[in-house]
């Protein structure tokens, strides 16, 4: 399994097909979100969304009973929140 780490507070875009396994999010000053697209930029419907509540707070989701969430398109996150981490596992 891979990891890719995020620590953008602001969109950041993944191109290519992804097998998302399970994505981890730590909020940093503040609350976090972190909602995530397959799509090349921010658009569309949304696949899944995170809410970290609290500064250094954690939220995450599991994909791998079901195999993993595959991306198509490439993969976009439009995050929000101070200095928040996203770790996407895929393979």
């Amino acid at each position: 399994m891979n990891v890719k780490t995020l620590s953008a507070s602001a969109n950041a875009t993944l191109s290519g097909q992804y097998r998302i396994k399970k994505v981890r999010l730590v909020a940093g000053a503040d609350a976090a979100t972190a909602i995530f697209y397959d799509a090349a930029t921010a658009t569309g419907t949304s696949i899944f969304k995170l809410s970290a509540n609290a500064a250094n707070g954690v939220d995450e989701i599991s994909f791998v009973d079901e195999d993993g969430v595959v991306t198509t398109t490439g993969l976009s996150v439009t995050v929000t929140g101070t200095t928040p981490l996203i770790y996407i596992f895929y393979s």
